[in-house]
């Protein structure tokens, strides 16, 4: 058996443990002077706390420790925040109609009209965006095609050794041009 966990000690100690427990405990006590100091410590514990006197506490005890960690918090009912948050829009509506000076219905008309213009050219902002997406996709899908054939025939007709001499210097420019942008960028020059 292992060394002991606390918790094992603990349960031990309470006799909350079953018989085949506590009896792979004790042959393990046996045999392991540091579980049985480390028991025999926590035993003296448990009996200097028990013998200590009873506190007794008021029944407030709990609410005075915490209003003298926590302040109180002010409790708004829901109710208020509902109103609170309906009104706030209603009161932002009625200072830009005050400030315009204009007829209410006629604020409501350029504001409805402005949203829908808004949706209009965002409809066909993403229609054109999606569609030069496509067109961009079908552009690289055969030059991916034609870069993947030319890598897999490469390999045949260069030897491993040549291969990897050839990664190793790509890996060393790709480094190097790294390093020199990243110190230019670093130095707050620009390219």
């Amino acid at each position: 058996m292992s060394c002991l966990k606390t918790s094992d000690i603990y349960t031990y100690l309470d006799g909350e443990s079953s018989a085949n427990e506590r009896d792979g405990i004790e042959r393990h006590l046996e045999g392991c002077p540091r579980c049985r100091a480390a028991v025999e410590e926590r035993r003296r514990f448990a009996e200097a706390a028990s013998g200590l006197p009873s506190l007794d506490l008021p029944a407030d005890f709990t609410q005075q420790v915490m209003a003298q960690i926590l302040p109180a918090k002010v409790s708004l009912s829901g109710w208020l925040i509902g109103l609170t948050a309906g009104l706030a829009p209603l009161a932002l509506l009625i200072g830009i109609f005050i400030q315009s000076g204009e007829n209410l219905l006629d604020l409501f008309s350029r504001f409805g009209h402005s949203v829908w213009i808004f949706l209009k050219n965002a409809a066909v902002f993403t229609a054109k965006a999606l569609t030069l997406i496509d067109l961009i996709g079908k552009l690289l899908r055969p030059l991916a095609q034609a870069l993947y054939r030319l890598l897999s025939i490469g390999p045949h007709f260069i030897s491993p050794m040549a291969q990897i001499l050839i990664l190793f210097v790509s890996l060393a420019l790709f480094i190097a041009i790294i390093c020199a942008f990243g110190k230019r960028f670093m130095a707050g020059e620009k390219t």
